[in-house]
């Protein structure tokens, strides 16, 4: 057997050579600009969300202040005004039914009226009846339902379907100081001198009710009727 022989000089000269520290790198000096760039670059994420937090203020405090709600006003005084207003109402089908017109009016939130000057209405019943109404002043439901006229009332109802005898109708016309209107001409009633008009037919009265469902329409007090024959049949 042989005995191991202890490493050469030479190997160890070797080893050193091998395991000798690498000189150390020279750089070369960091500019003072380059050191405040990468300054900048480190906190730009900062800088930002400082910038947004500055920008959102400044938003907040250049935005005008919400308006407080205001009190609702007493019942017996208007909350909305209307001047040359138009209001309609329509039917399921998409029909007028009834429209109001006037140079100026105003809403009474209490009873839920509606105060019109130079008031012009229109009206449509489910039988065709078209009604016309002028009145220099009228209280009505918001609905067009119940409307009271003042003044200079005057109304025209035309009936589009023939008379008995297959003419057509003559419009009657009705004049008054004052009038009731409910429910779309089913009552139309007045406690004042009243004038009815149907083509030559003249009719004067103290009052008057008039009620769909039957037909009928009483002249009340002193009565001055001009009716005119009818034309003979040929």
């Amino acid at each position: 057997m042989s005995t191991p022989q202890p490493p050469s000089s030479d190997s160890g000269l070797q080893l050193a050579s091998v395991l000798r520290p690498l000189p150390a790198a020279t750089s070369t000096p960091e500019r003072l600009s380059d050191k405040i760039w990468r300054r900048l670059v480190d906190f730009m994420p900062v800088i930002l969300v400082l910038l947004l937090v500055l920008a959102t203020t400044w938003l907040v405090r250049s935005m005008p202040a919400a308006e407080e709600p205001r009190p609702a006003p007493p019942p017996n005084e208007p909350d909305y005004y209307m001047k040359e207003f138009s209001l309609r109402n329509f039917n399921p089908q998409g029909i007028l039914q009834t429209e109001i017109q006037g140079a100026f009016g105003d809403h009474l939130p209490g009873n839920d009226t509606i105060r019109t000057q130079q008031l012009q209405s229109y009206s449509l019943d489910a039988s065709g009846v078209v009604t016309r109404a002028t009145a220099d002043r009228s209280v009505s439901d918001s609905k067009g339902k119940d409307i009271e006229l003042f003044d200079n009332v005057r109304v025209v109802r035309t009936d589009p379907r023939p008379d008995k005898n297959g003419q057509p109708r003559v419009p009657t016309v009705l004049e008054s100081d004052y009038l009731h209107v409910i429910n779309q001409q089913e009552h139309i009633s007045t406690d004042r001198p009243v004038r009815i008009t149907q083509g030559k037919d003249v009719i004067n009265g103290s009052g008057l009710e008039y009620t769909a469902d039957n037909k009928v329409l009483r002249v009340d007090g002193r009565v001055r009727a001009q009716i005119q024959p009818s034309p003979a049949r040929q």
